[in-house]
């Protein structure tokens, strides 16, 4: 049978007290934390603080665990410590990545520097020599043109050498003269006709050519031959 409470023995407040008096101060247990109270326990007598006892409290733990509020405080603040820790790893994450990005995107404008300044020193190279060969093939064209100048007198040259008749009088006659246009021809002509006309008054013999030159009737004449008589 369970036992049975006398109001004498069994009376929570009488047995508190009781503890209360012989008992020592300890480590407050979760109901006289909550209370306010001082811990006493006369562990001779029980294990219970007079406070449990009286209040009926079957379990009395010194150190009591803390209320539910203080675990939720706590499980939040290790929550956001976690938190903290995972965003720290993350910006560091981040920050060697922006640190990565900035070294590289310096890297491709020195590049694209590099090949700019390649470009315009290959351009700079390519029309000196552009500007040279120019040069060369001006100055081929203008020795080729000098040349052929020369040649085209030299022939001009030769053919009216070529045309002079052998024996005449006129060795000092200049190849490089200009040739006589149509109406300066017929006016040196019509000048031959009246030379020829006072040469033959004079009575001298020997005949005049259609540019000029004295010769002997029927060949080739000379200078001394002209003022032949009889």
């Amino acid at each position: 049978m369970p036992p049975v409470r006398t109001t004498s023995v069994h009376d929570p407040a009488f047995l508190s007290a009781r503890v209360a008096r012989s008992g020592s101060k300890r480590e407050p247990c979760a109901l006289c934390f909550q209370t306010g109270r001082d811990c006493l326990v006369d562990e001779e007598l029980s294990k219970r603080c007079s406070a449990c006892i009286r209040f009926k409290k079957g379990r009395c733990h010194p150190g009591f665990a803390m209320p539910s509020q203080y675990e939720s405080l706590e499980r939040q603040q290790e929550q956001l410590r976690l938190e903290e820790e995972k965003a720290f790893a993350e910006s560091q994450v981040l920050s060697a990545k922006s640190q990565e990005l900035t070294a590289r995107i310096l890297r491709l404008r020195r590049q694209q520097e590099f090949l700019r300044k390649r470009e315009k020193e290959m351009i700079r190279r390519d029309l000196r020599t552009l500007e040279e060969l120019d040069l060369a093939e001006e100055n081929e064209r203008l020795e080729k043109e000098k040349l052929e100048k020369e040649r085209a007198e030299k022939e001009t040259a030769t053919a009216v050498t070529t045309s002079t008749p052998s024996g005449s009088s006129f060795g000092f006659f200049d190849p490089s003269l200009p040739l006589l246009s149509d109406a300066e021809l017929e006016a040196l002509l019509a000048d031959s006709s009246i030379v020829s006309t006072s040469y033959m008054a004079f009575g001298l013999t020997g005949s005049i050519s259609v540019n000029g030159a004295f010769g002997a009737p029927g060949g080739a004449g000379s200078s001394k031959d002209m003022w032949n008589t009889g």
